[in-house]
């Protein structure tokens, strides 16, 4: 039997689909654990990513960023998801995660309670779900209580699942002294 050029790239063409929609799938952006927020594109044959190894990877934010408008999650507190995610594309399970995030200056604001956050921005807190989700991770949420009181947020105004420190400054210096890496967002 004799194969035609044709036919032979139509078989060779066959043949390399299944790579071809690996491929295409392995760069669209995926949440391995946080869905749908912190989009990664996974790179297992990234030549820097963590150690899988380590017991314990430990990371305090900062976060300092508003959202664009008030309808939009902070996207600060949306890059605690995308580390968690990242970690999770190279294997690394969020068990092994210890995560501090506590925000700051105009940033708070995603920690209010949702009737406070509606009537203060006319529209549901769109930041309620992602806090839930990380919490359930361990994730340890906070406010800097002095940038609490200065946006004039009353205490019981807070998140039920969001802690309230000090400071952030305070919290910054105690987690770095216990060997915490800083990711200022």
């Amino acid at each position: 039997m004799r194969f035609s050029f044709i036919s032979t790239i139509f078989i060779a063409s066959l043949l390399s689909m299944p790579f071809i929609l690996n491929a295409k799938n392995s760069t669209s952006p995926q949440n391995p654990v946080i869905s749908p927020y912190g989009k990664i594109f996974p790179l297992p044959n990234a030549d820097l990513k963590p150690e899988e190894s380590k017991s314990q990877h430990k990371i305090i934010f900062t976060l300092t960023k508003e959202p664009t408008s008030p309808d939009k999650v902070n996207p600060s507190l949306e890059h605690v998801a995308k580390i968690i995610n990242l970690y999770a594309s190279v294997g690394i399970s969020p068990s092994q995660l210890k995560i501090v995030a506590v925000a700051s200056g105009k940033a708070p604001a995603f920690a209010l309670k949702n009737d406070i956050y509606k009537k203060k921005f006319g529209v549901d807190n769109p930041n309620e779900d992602l806090i839930k989700k990380l919490k359930s991770l361990g994730v340890n949420i906070a406010v800097c209580g002095q940038a609490w009181k200065e946006n004039k947020f009353q205490d019981d105004w807070l998140n039920p699942d969001v802690s309230m420190a000090l400071s952030a400054l305070t919290t910054i210096v105690m987690f770095q002294e216990k060997g915490y890496s800083l990711i200022p967002m």
